[in-house]
């Protein structure tokens, strides 16, 4: 059963398995969301970083800020959030100012292969 996404507060969601792991902790202030998130793939390389940004609805926009081989980068990320999961939105992206952003936030998809299980204690 979805419920509502809280206002306020921290939560946990991650993706495990077999040796991947995907982990998002973030904090949501009103409008506000930031925390942290990293990807860790079997035999390849792990990301590691920031996330800032906005709740819109149920829609968590924002940058990611991580490094990967020695280098810092940012591209904007897109988690579309449940009570009990969190699924990453993937589309066409360009580089803006320096940054790898979304073309067009309306046609992300939603991966529902790599969902994220809310493992907060707060449902």
């Amino acid at each position: 059963m979805e419920g509502s996404i809280p206002s306020t507060g921290n939560s946990t969601y991650q993706y495990l398995k077999n040796g991947d792991t995907i982990s998002l902790l973030i904090v949501i202030d009103g409008e506000k969301v930031h925390g942290d998130l990293s990807y860790a793939w079997k035999e390849k390389d792990r990301n590691t970083g920031h996330i800032e940004g906005e709740l819109k609805g149920d829609l968590i926009l924002a940058d990611y800020t991580f490094l990967s081989e020695g280098q810092e980068s940012v591209r904007q990320v897109a988690f579309k959030l449940s009570k009990e999961y969190a699924l990453e939105g993937y589309g066409a992206m360009e580089e803006k100012a320096g940054k790898m952003s979304f073309v067009d936030i309306n046609k992300l998809a939603f991966d529902e292969k790599f969902p994220l299980r809310n493992v907060s204690g707060d449902k």
